[in-house]
């Protein structure tokens, strides 16, 4: 059961979400900007999985508490709404069907700006999206004895953060799972 939800969450970090909300697989993808987005990360993450080592032709740059204030307020709504939409939409059919409820909203725990160089064609530090870390308060219910219709059940259990990160491109129209950072539970 745990190998076909692995395979479950594995093929879903491999899906694109555009801002209409339509899923796509990569072989399937329509548009040339989404091959286009996927095959630089892939290529980028081949090199560096973390996408920090300079060798990477995308690397991620970290967006501080003053940088975020900076950005303007329909970027930080971009973001947040993109975050909302992912785990509302995507959560219910991977990581929740395991033992774990989630309460509460989610929360940004890390932005970075991801940003592309390439020596050879002579383009240097154009910024290709984001990535972005986030988290929801969860309980995982396999550590106490959960009941949905009692919800003080849940103060038994095993009290932490579900915590996932995602590409975005430059302009939200594609949101791409980072298959080194899928849903994850870690006990606070």
């Amino acid at each position: 059961m745990k190998t076909s939800k692995f395979i479950l969450i594995v093929g879903l970090a491999l899906v694109s979400l555009t801002q209409n909300q339509s899923w796509a697989s990569p072989l399937l993808i329509s548009s040339k900007e989404e091959k286009a987005f996927i095959s630089l990360l892939s290529k980028a993450q081949d090199i560096c999985p973390d996408l920090n080592c300079k060798s990477s032709s995308v690397q991620k740059k970290l967006i501080t508490t003053s940088i975020w204030r900076k950005l303007s307020p329909e970027i930080r709504k971009q973001i947040q709404t993109t975050i909302k939409n992912h785990y509302s939409q995507i959560w219910p059919d991977t990581i929740l069907e395991d033992d774990y409820v989630v309460k509460g909203q989610s929360r940004i725990d890390e932005v970075s700006f991801l940003i592309y160089s390439d020596e050879k064609k002579q383009i240097s530090s154009t910024i290709v999206g984001y990535h972005v870390t986030f988290s929801v308060k969860a309980y995982d219910t396999s550590t106490c004895d959960y009941d949905p219709q009692t919800p003080s059940s849940l103060d038994s259990c095993t009290l932490g953060r579900i915590q996932e990160s995602l590409f975005i491109s430059n302009g939200f129209n594609i949101v791409v799972t980072n298959p080194y950072g899928l849903a994850s539970f870690k006990e606070l």
